[in-house]
């Protein structure tokens, strides 16, 4: 069974199944409104709904880890990859899996979910956690509390499981050093790098010669695809009409983001915090309170709180004298915050309880809050409504073309919305056209098109996404002699320099086989001695970049065996051994995480295998006609 494992961890599947789950169990930060507001079940599993709200959290957050990886070509690929479905599958997989750990009677406990939402980091300030941060980040991507806590349980439960699966499951000792060697052996290698480039002005082609490289490898010598299109982008802009939005809808956005145009009130405070521990008795909080309410007595009899916080608080802000700066409603425990908002200027609280123990708050300054009328803010409503509505329109567009494979004609949208109809002359992949700028990545849409067919080509908004008609096409085709001399001179040339390369490294391979050392044979060959560094691990090495041959070859490097060559088309290498080491005093500790990765592995594969079998047994509705899933195998 566990070799089983082992082997399906390594498959292609489980690396996408690892993906489906890893994403499930982040909520994440930037949702954005492309699904708008409403409240809609997507699909049930096993009767439980699936939420068109938590949908927009796990599609948003895969986009935005598109975009960074591969900025504008990220909705593209969305596409390609119907990302849609896999987000949703995603969730069903989710859902499946907190349902079979409630089945087996596992909870999380409140005390759990609290630790578990403490140790988050992006939830902590010099290394603790800060409440501040947490409710700020969550009310900066309007994530509700509840929303993140039941969220966070659910992932709880998942590990739970994902444990349970994996008991009695190991790694065995072999492996661990196996692993723990290609990570953490570091091989060290002198080379000589023989660059065929630098025997170009040794060799001599004929033109015979460059007839039989053109005949033998004709598909080498090929014009590039070209294209021409009519085409129409349309911006933003165009969909844009302040004039249709109606008073009733503004004032209804007015009053839904009210908060947008408040400025809350504030509070400036130092609190001195005295910790409980989990557990603890009634005797024991009431023996910390008592102990709080003598050093506020101490603060009342004149003694400075900064001083006191610094002393005695078990705080982070302990060293700023307990000093929290300025602070809005929602940005602390409840508790805490009624408080402090209760409290005026210079005025001292009594002992305060909260999740994190027992305070004595002080408000050293308070600011009221202000509001704006819809009055003072109505333009700006007014143009943020318009924009929305035109990306609507937008997106509709767009959706006609995924869901139906064809794209409204360009000069119908053109005469309908305005824009301007455009043709191109022939371009290629890497031309710059007029009115939507590089071509390169518009091409691939082409890869199914045939002349007369349409498509649409997603961009940002704002640069307005093109509406275009294929006009004409033309294939690559093979280049004659004549018209691709130029070329074909080139790579006959340079294969002939890597012959007179290698020819070269080989003799100096003798060489050192001879006795000669590496430095000597660097000063014939008027070359350096180059030095490289690396574990079986590493996969790109300064100057060699991604070279899988020189790694190989000095990976296999021995006492006994102390130097080889390696060769690829570009570049010819002659290396010697320097030595191989390790870090004694790391030694315990990296084998250690070895072993905790590949048992983290097994468990995934485990978990990733309980996933399959739920949705073999799984009765899942998909309500929303724009999704699919793949059926259960």
């Amino acid at each position: 069974m566990i070799q089983e494992l082992r082997e399906y961890s390594q498959s292609l599947f489980f690396k996408l199944l690892l993906l489906v789950i890893a994403v499930t169990l982040v909520i994440s930060f930037g949702v954005g409104s492309f699904f708008g507001e409403r409240k809609e079940v997507l699909a049930t599993v096993n009767g439980q709904d699936v939420l068109l709200k938590d949908f927009q959290r796990a599609y948003q957050n895969q986009m935005e880890n598109l975009r960074r990886t591969f900025g504008d070509s990220a909705d593209k690929l969305a596409e390609q990859l119907g990302l849609r479905n896999q987000v949703l599958q995603q969730l069903v997989d989710q859902a499946l899996l907190v349902q079979a750990a409630e089945t087996q009677g596992l909870l999380v406990t409140d005390l759990e979910l609290q630790e578990y939402i403490r140790q988050q980091p992006f939830f902590q300030k010099d290394g603790q956690f800060d409440y501040e941060t947490y409710t700020t980040i969550l009310n900066q991507n309007r994530i509700p509390l509840n929303d993140y806590e039941d969220s966070s349980r659910h992932d709880l439960l998942v590990q739970k499981q994902q444990a349970l699966l994996g008991a009695g499951l190991f790694v065995s000792a072999a492996e661990v050093e196996q692993a723990y060697l290609a990570e953490h052996e570091q091989v060290e290698v002198a080379y000589l790098y023989f660059d065929p480039k630098k025997f170009l002005d040794k060799v001599e082609v004929s033109d015979a010669e460059l007839a039989r490289h053109h005949e033998a490898n004709p598909n080498d010598f090929q014009s590039q695809e070209r294209f021409k299109i009519e085409y129409v982008v349309l911006p933003l802009d165009l969909f844009r009409d302040t004039a249709k939005v109606k008073e009733r809808e503004m004032r209804r956005y007015f009053e839904r983001n009210r908060e947008q145009y408040t400025t809350p009130p504030e509070v400036r405070a130092r609190h001195l915090l005295f910790k409980v521990e989990s557990g603890a008795t009634e005797d024991q909080i009431a023996e910390r309170k008592a102990e709080l309410n003598v050093v506020r007595e101490r603060v009342a009899q004149g003694e400075s709180f900064e001083e006191l916080a610094k002393e005695l608080s078990e705080d982070f802000s302990a060293s700023q004298g307990g000093d929290l700066g300025w602070f809005k409603p929602g940005e602390m425990v409840p508790a805490f915050e009624t408080a402090a908002f209760l409290l005026e200027s210079g005025q001292l609280s009594e002992v305060v309880t909260s999740p994190f123990g027992l305070h004595l708050i002080l408000v050293e300054e308070r600011k009221d809050g202000t509001e704006k009328a819809l009055e003072d803010v109505r333009a700006e409503i007014t143009e943020q409504l318009a924009d929305r509505r035109a990306e609507k329109v937008l997106a509709e567009l767009l959706e006609h073309h995924s869901s139906l494979g064809a794209a409204p004609v360009p000069s119908e949208l053109a005469t309908t919305h305005g824009g301007e109809l455009k043709s191109t002359d022939w371009f290629e992949r890497n031309t710059v056209v007029e009115g939507f700028g590089s071509a390169f990545s518009l091409v691939p849409e082409f890869a199914s098109k045939q002349p007369g067919d349409s498509g649409a080509w997603k961009r940002n908004p704002m640069q307005g996404h093109l509406f275009y008609k294929l006009l004409e096409r033309e294939t690559p085709k093979p280049l004659s002699l004549f018209e691709a001399k130029e070329q074909v001179a080139a790579a006959v040339r340079l294969q002939k320099a890597s012959v007179l390369a290698k020819q070269t490294a080989q003799q100096a391979l003798e060489g050192m086989d001879s006795g000669a050392a590496l430095e000597t044979l660097a000063k014939q060959h008027g070359l350096e001695v180059e030095n490289a560094k690396f574990t079986a691990a590493t996969r790109f090495l300064p100057k060699l970049g991604e070279n899988l041959e020189f790694r190989k070859a000095a990976l296999r490097l021995t006492v006994e065996q102390p130097f080889a060559l390696s060769e690829t088309a570009e570049r010819v290498d002659l290396m010697l051994i320097k030595g191989r080491t390790l870090d004694a005093e790391q030694a315990t500790t990296q084998r250690n995480q070895v072993r905790i990765r590949l048992e983290q592995t097994l468990h995934q594969a485990m978990l990733a295998l309980r996933v399959q079998q739920l949705r073999k047994s799984a009765t899942v509705e998909v309500i929303n006609p724009l999704f699919t899933l793949p059926s259960a195998s």
